[in-house]
């Protein structure tokens, strides 16, 4: 018999739709938690570079699964990203 399995990570109706709620809250309450934290910090809080890349990698994922409400979590990270990035104002280099 064959299967065929939705792919999760597609932005689609469909795909969401294939996660479950209780799966689904959960992604809203890690990412709500990371907005809270990052909200909290007064500048640049990871040791280095690829530290908030996958910072940002991660959320960006996350974010598709709950569709028009994960691009609305989106923008708000990304505001606060750019709020952090901008705390970076020595001249200095992040360290890589």
């Amino acid at each position: 018999m064959a299967y065929t399995q939705v792919d999760m990570f597609q932005n689609t109706p469909k795909a969401r739709e294939a996660v479950s709620s209780d799966v689904l809250a959960r992604v809203r309450q890690r990412l709500e938690a990371v907005l809270v934290r990052l909200q909290a910090e007064s500048q640049f809080c990871w040791d280095d570079e690829l530290a908030a890349i996958h910072e940002e990698n991660g959320f960006r994922a996350a974010a598709t699964l709950l569709g028009e409400e994960g691009e609305a979590l989106w923008a708000r990270f990304d505001a606060e990203m750019d709020r952090l990035y901008r705390s970076v104002h020595d001249g200095s280099e992040i360290a890589s």
